[in-house]
């Protein structure tokens, strides 16, 4: 529509390492973090033992940024620990990977990297969306217990029709995702008009058929 927007989001749950994660998720925010907490604090620029401080203290701080709730310093803290563990066992694991030419099964390990990733920062979001920290530790053991028992798709509610939708629904992820991963490797034939009519099409369609149309709070007012 002639708008030129900041990619925010780069597929991040198909992020490798935690690292990763934070350069394609939540772009905008996360660079803000860099600029305005992380650098002034030194950086990389400083000692080993400050460079892990600061780490530790910038997801600290965008924890405290989202709400005074422990729940989300818990979230940021863990998020911090994460990074500077992974910075900790950097040189370990790439000699690891030299000592059992581990790379040249890539094919096998980026998948489980991937599953890996995505399941720490799920860890932390069991802390970010409880009301305290005491249910977070709560939820815990019943993920272990009652992972599988997963409801059937004839109890989900209204408007989701399992017949129609929740297809028209896994179609649409794919394409989108589709369109993002070609268009962030520059792909610019899919950038012409009939691409672009398509992919703008089907958003349109999703949001006439998976809407929220009544007065519904954003979850971003409370941060």
């Amino acid at each position: 529509m002639g708008y030129e927007l900041t990619i925010n989001f780069r597929q991040p749950f198909f992020a490798r390492s935690i690292r990763e994660l934070w350069e394609r998720r939540h772009v905008t925010l996360t660079t803000w973090f860099r600029d305005y907490i992380y650098i002034p604090m030194g950086g990389s620029r400083v000692r080993t033992f400050f460079q892990y401080r600061n780490l530790f203290v910038t997801f600290l701080i965008s924890g405290l940024w989202h709400g005074a709730n422990w729940t989300f310093v818990g979230w940021g803290a863990l998020n911090g620990v994460y990074l500077v563990i992974a910075r900790l066992t950097s040189k370990p694991r790439r000699r690891l990977i030299e000592t059992f030419h581990l790379d040249r099964v890539n094919i096998l390990l980026n998948p489980l990297r991937t599953v890996y990733i995505f399941i720490l920062f799920l860890t932390g979001l069991v802390f970010f969306r409880s009301p305290s920290v005491s249910d977070a530790f709560r939820i815990f053991p019943r993920i272990a217990t009652d992972l599988f028992r997963i409801p059937s798709l004839g109890s989900l509610p209204a408007p989701y029709d399992v017949t129609r939708d929740m297809y028209f629904l896994f179609g649409l992820i794919v394409l989108l995702n589709l369109y993002d991963w070609y268009i962030n490797r520059e792909w610019t034939f899919l950038e012409g008009p009939i691409a672009r009519t398509l992919v703008t099409s089907f958003q349109f369609w999703a949001i006439m058929v998976f809407g929220v149309f009544h007065n519904q709070e954003f979850v971003y007012f409370q941060f």
